[in-house]
């Protein structure tokens, strides 16, 4: 029986999919894919994909905001970046800020070609074990502004030890809490319909 953060991670993956097919006219109404768990439910509950679809769309909102300062442009850059690629690989938050360039295999070597001809498989590491997996294609634009990202801030390309998730001086990422509450607040998805609060969100998007 997979764990319940996985199933979870699944999930979100599986509904923003669903909300997608649904916007271009695949199907008709997104169903219910609820997880049930036993026992008294304390954490906010997970993100309906009609909410993550407001979540993306406020944060591509909030990059295009007028005499937005540079350097606050780029921390909601990186956090739409990291929402993006957890909700479409599945990874979890540790792994994400444990991942180096070198971690996502193929990548630079398919970097000239179009996004339908590249393939990557993302190898990563998480408190107690690692894996390899290959994310969805939809993974691979973040992946590109990230680098690109990265090449502006420390003029050269990312070498396969530094990481991918990192500040403009090259440091790796620490707690994006700050940003995603912001996010959070500003979207009014702070608190679920109980009214709970949490700051970690079982899809792995914050901690």
């Amino acid at each position: 029986m997979p764990a319940a953060s996985t199933i979870a991670t699944e999930s979100v993956v599986l509904r923003t999919f669903l909300t997608y097919a649904k916007r271009n006219g695949l199907i008709k109404e997104v169903p219910d894919i609820g997880i049930k768990t036993g026992g008294q439910a304390n954490a906010r509950s997970l993100f309906s994909s009609d909410e993550i679809g407001r979540l993306f769309d406020l944060s591509l909102e909030r990059l295009s905001a007028p005499d937005l300062h540079s350097a606050t442009r780029r921390d909601r850059l990186v956090l739409h970046c990291l929402m993006c690629i957890l909700a479409y690989s599945g990874m979890r938050l540790v792994e994400a800020k444990n991942l180096n360039w070198g971690d996502v295999l193929g990548y630079q070597a398919t970097r000239t070609k179009k996004i339908r001809e590249r393939d990557i498989d993302l190898r990563v590491y998480g408190k107690r074990k690692d894996r390899t997996f290959a994310p969805k294609h939809a993974v691979i634009p973040w992946f590109d502004q990230l680098w690109d990202l990265f090449k502006r801030d420390m003029r050269r390309d990312p070498q396969p030890t530094d990481p991918v998730f990192c500040d403009r001086l090259g440091v790796r990422l620490g707690s994006n809490k700050k940003g995603f509450d912001a996010l959070l607040v500003q979207a009014g998805l702070k608190k679920d319909y109980r009214g709970k609060t949490e700051h970690r969100i079982r899809s792995g998007i914050s901690s």
